[in-house]
């Protein structure tokens, strides 16, 4: 109260606690503050500091970081009226209190637990805050803000980007010439450059926090240029001399501090973060250089090699290198640090493998790679899996590494978003080959999908049954026996259609949807996973129908309202209704979806999908011969020719020659039809339908040649399928059954990581691409975990 900061208005109490309201939110302290909007003035300057605290704290084994902050929080006090003279007896006032609070417990029994040493601690941390908190508020009572970015405003006006360019790579050339190898560019594309690097040193003395929440970008970009920590002083001394050239008379000693105070405390941020994310890895991957990537490697203690290769800090952020070099198009260097990180390596006493911080780093590792670099999913793959060499009674131990691939329910309660869902969704046919994921597929199929899918099938097969019963054979039979079997039919349908529903429904509301537009003008619509298979949309059309047409009891209606079985009339013809149609689509869609229990074999399963795939093909080439058929059609019609004068029959005409169906009659033309129609038949026929044939049958030989792998996506898209519309709960017991966080053996005795199982596979397994046998990468040599491994030519390692 007796430090005269302006607290008391009603006005600055509001202005204070909105904007402070923003910097206690992101406290991650569990203690309790009253809320800012209910606070007087006196507490809201307690929770202020109580701010500082809490966050010196928490930065207290990082004085740099806590310095950050520290910047951000000074400019917020000084706009509320803290000067660095208020600031030793806000710390004695803070010491007093806590002093009080800690001896409050036992002072009745006269034992103080505040001491001497806690004096001094409470000194130290104090005089760290001070230095961080007075330098801002010195500065901006100074207004050094507001002195740079009036003098860069000035240089602006009076100089062009070029003068601007040139001055300082004049000063850089003189100052530190060792830089100079970073600026390649072009002159004018340099000289903007610069301007953006003094517009980010303006703004971050405007408002750091805006700055700091872009340093790590910042950093990253500036470590892919090559720049280094201890480029900074010396690029520091060059701006300031370049800034003094192109100032002139109006660079003042006041200018002069302002701006040395802003560089002074960006350029400690900005060289802290390229010294804490640049290292030899991040080094290779900016030369992009293979061999220093594997020399990096080889220097890493074997307890951190891992880590060297998943994460590197930026500014509190960690990063990945691994992705750093995937999103960089450095292929070589990103094969080799999967590969790196998923070899097994064992020294006398640990086994090393990186799957498990691999995943624990990267959790949306196979989305990444399916989506941006699909050729490494089989690198991850191989990673997954070990062989054994040893071969007893025709058979040897395999190791399927797989608890992530198979996925955690806890962490994908979306099954389509989960390793196995990205991969059966956007997955090429190619990967479901190899065994890895073969297993995952079978786990799964084995465990509940396959009996679920059978179950379903047999479902609609008992519908099936009852529509060719009520709807097909005894259609028009009004028998008592039969109207209830039509009843139980319509039933049926209606019931299966409503837990369709439901599901489709619950997908919807819990946004299990992926979106869909017809065209590119059109706005994306959500659809339901479900509909993602055209089984399931063939079975909720077939159902509607069914539902329809057999809960509509003809058997109550006169003959004049009877659709379907209506007597023919006098000359004997037999009018077809809309309610005989639905029933024949419906039955054909019922009959079609059954081709689904084909995929439970690996040929009819690659027909099945081949037939599928081929069909978009079909439709985009009929549409084309539609379209020449309403041309010639139109054409004919034009000319009145007997028989195609409208454009119905026309039409109706022009499909059966078309399809080699039309008589004599039809065929028999002269003059300006007979060209029209000689026309129509070369394009047709000879350009359009062989061209559909030929592609169709290359198509199908491209198709044919993955059968194997197009048949296991199908299966694994059922398994993704039937997952989803299982409870977490039920989908965590499978999970757990497989006991994946128990230690997986390697021989008998030789206890390996955890992560999978392990399985007894035939011999022949030996002749496939992917056995290679016992990869572990043994050494002899001095078992700890601050060793680097030795080098690949080393005598000490057994391979």
């Amino acid at each position: 109260k007796g430090m005269g900061i302006a607290f008391s208005s009603r006005k600055k109490k509001k202005n204070m606690t909105v904007g402070l309201t923003d910097e206690v939110e992101r406290s991650n302290s569990g203690h309790h503050v009253l809320p800012l909007k209910q606070a007087d003035a006196e507490e809201a300057f307690g929770v202020m500091f109580w701010r500082v605290l809490d966050l010196s704290m928490t930065h207290l084994w990082d004085p740099e970081k806590m310095f950050e902050k520290l910047v951000i929080v000074a400019s917020t006090l000084f706009d509320y009226g803290v000067r660095s003279e208020h600031l030793p007896a806000v710390g004695q006032s803070m010491h007093d209190a806590l002093h009080h609070i800690l001896a409050l417990p036992c002072g009745g029994c006269g034992k103080d637990e505040w001491t001497a040493q806690i004096t001094q601690a409470w000194a130290w941390l104090w005089k760290l805050v001070v230095n961080g908190l007075a330098n801002r508020i010195d500065s901006k009572q100074a207004e050094h803000p507001r002195l740079a970015m009036e003098s860069w405003e000035h240089i602006k006006k009076t100089r062009t980007d070029v003068e601007v360019g040139d001055a300082l790579f004049s000063e850089l050339a003189r100052e530190a010439p060792m830089v100079l190898h970073l600026f390649k560019r072009p002159k004018k594309l340099q000289a903007y450059m610069f301007m953006q690097a003094i517009d980010t040193l303006v703004a971050f003395a405007k408002a750091p926090k805006e700055f700091f929440d872009g340093l790590r970008n910042f950093t990253i970009l500036h470590i892919k240029y090559g720049v280094k920590s201890e480029y900074v002083k010396p690029f520091g001394k060059a701006l300031m001399h370049g800034l003094e050239a192109l100032a002139g008379d109006s660079w003042t000693p006041e200018v002069k501090d302002a701006w040395e105070t802003v560089w002074q405390c960006l350029s400690s941020c900005v060289a802290r973060s390229l010294n804490t994310g640049t290292n030899l890895i991040t080094v290779s991957l900016v030369n992009g250089d293979l061999s220093k990537m594997e020399e990096a490697a080889e220097c890493a203690p074997r307890g951190e090699r891992i880590s060297w290769m998943t994460e590197v800090e930026l500014n509190g952020t960690v990063s990945s290198p691994l992705y750093w070099a995937i999103r960089e198009g450095k292929l070589p260097i990103a094969t080799f640090m999967l590969r790196d990180i998923l070899a097994i390596r064992a020294d006398r006493e640990l086994y090393y493998y990186g799957r498990e911080k691999l995943f624990d780093t990267h959790p949306d590792l196979v989305t990444v790679l399916v989506d941006e670099c699909p050729d490494l999913v089989f690198t991850l793959l191989d990673g997954l899996i070990w062989y054994s060499q040893t071969v007893i009674d025709g058979k040897l131990n395999v190791n399927y590494y797989i608890k992530e691939l198979y996925g955690d329910p806890l962490n994908w309660s979306d099954a389509w978003k989960s390793p196995l869902g990205v991969l059966s969704i956007n997955g090429s046919p190619s990967m479901f080959q190899h065994p890895v994921l073969n297993m995952v597929v079978d786990l799964k199929w084995d465990r509940f999908a396959g009996k679920i899918f059978k179950g379903i099938q047999a479902l609609m097969g008992v519908l099936i049954v009852l529509v060719c019963c009520s709807l097909l054979i005894w259609s028009c039979d009004c028998s008592t026996n039969m109207v209830v079997v039509r009843y139980v039919t319509g039933g049926y349908a209606a019931t299966l259609l409503l837990v369709m529903s439901w599901i489709l429904g619950l997908q919807l509301y819990t946004g299990r949807t992926f979106k869909m537009s017809t065209t590119r003008w059109t706005p994306a619509l959500p659809v339901p996973r479900m509909l993602t298979s055209a089984w399931n949309s063939i079975r909720y059309i077939a159902l509607l129908l069914v539902a329809v047409v057999a809960l509509s009891d003809e058997c109550r209606l006169s003959e004049d309202q009877k659709t379907r079985c209506k007597a023919p009339n006098a000359d004997g013809e037999h009018a077809v209704s809309w309610m005989s149609v639905w029933v024949a689509v419906a039955v054909a869609l019922l009959w079609i979806q059954t081709c689904q229990v084909a995929t439970m074999s690996q040929q009819l399963g690659a027909l099945c999908h081949a037939i599928g795939r081929l069909f978009k093909q079909i439709v985009l080439n009929l549409v084309l011969v539609f379209i020449c058929v309403l041309a010639f059609s139109s054409a004919l019609s034009a000319l009145q020719h007997p028989g195609f004068q409208q454009l119905d029959d026309a039409i109706v005409a022009v499909v059966r020659i078309a399809l080699s169906l039309a008589s004599e009659d039809e065929l028999a033309m002269d003059g300006w039809p007979l060209v029209f129609l000689i026309f129509f038949i070369i394009i047709v026929h000879t350009s359009l339908l062989l061209v559909l044939v030929a592609q169709v049958v290359k198509g199908y030989a491209t198709l044919y040649n993955d059968q194997a792998g197009n048949s296991r996506k199908s299966k694994a898209l059922q398994c993704v399928e039937v997952e989803s519309f299982l409870s977490l709960s039920r989908r965590q017991k499978y999970y757990e059954e497989f006991n994946f966080d128990d230690p997986v053996p390697f021989d008998s005795g030789d206890v390996g990581p955890p992560g999978g199982f392990q399985r007894l596979e035939h011999a022949a397994i030996r002749a496939t691409e992917y056995y290679e046998p016992d990869r572990i990468e043994r050494s002899t040599g001095t078992a700890s975990a601050l060793e680097p491994w030795p080098s690949s030519n080393s005598e000490e390692r057994l391979d």
